[in-house]
């Protein structure tokens, strides 16, 4: 990762990310959608994984925030942000937000603003899928913000009624 510092080994998922075999698809759409000297903000940053491939990406000297309230992930978290501490500034924060695991609504709700005013680019979530037929709630709210959303692992965009499940997608602004 471009000098960037990972020393977690601790389990089998923490061991795939040094590998590189860790959601491969978020990590190639990190690389491909994160402009060097680009901003990154990883909400449930768990040990910081993503946080740094982007740091990787952007650049030494940039700035990354990475919120994560489990605190045994947060202490790895802050191990890694003190151990690239110089070449990046990584702001760690042990909060919430909103607790994203099924409350994605409420963190676009929170950054509506900044999507409409073209403030954030792209965005990678993970969506489920309600069911057989029924759109995920998050589809419509994406859309009426003037985002595209497409599925990471095909490149396509995201149509419910074909995929039984959806996954992680990247959300880009409709006009791109």
């Amino acid at each position: 990762m471009d000098g960037v510092q990972f020393p977690f080994l601790k389990d089998y998922s923490q061991q795939a990310m040094f590998y590189g075999l860790f959601e491969p698809e978020v990590e190639m759409a990190i690389r491909s959608h994160l402009p060097k000297n680009g901003c990154f903000v990883d909400v449930g940053a768990n040990v910081g994984y993503f946080t740094a491939i982007a740091a990787s990406v952007a650049g030494s000297g940039r700035k990354f925030w990475a919120f994560e309230p489990h605190k045994g992930h947060f202490e790895r978290l802050s191990l890694f942000a003190d151990l690239n501490h110089g070449r990046y500034t990584i702001s760690c924060m042990p909060l919430a937000v909103s607790d994203v695991e099924g409350a994605e609504a409420k963190v676009l709700a929170g950054a509506q603003r900044l999507i409409l005013e073209n403030r954030i680019h792209n965005m990678i979530l993970e969506i489920s899928h309600p069911g057989h037929h029924e759109e995920p709630p998050l589809l419509p709210i994406l859309r009426k913000m003037g985002m595209r959303v497409l599925n990471l692992a095909t490149g396509l965009p995201v149509i419910p009624s074909l995929s039984p499940s959806i996954g992680n997608v990247i959300c880009t602004p409709a006009g791109c």
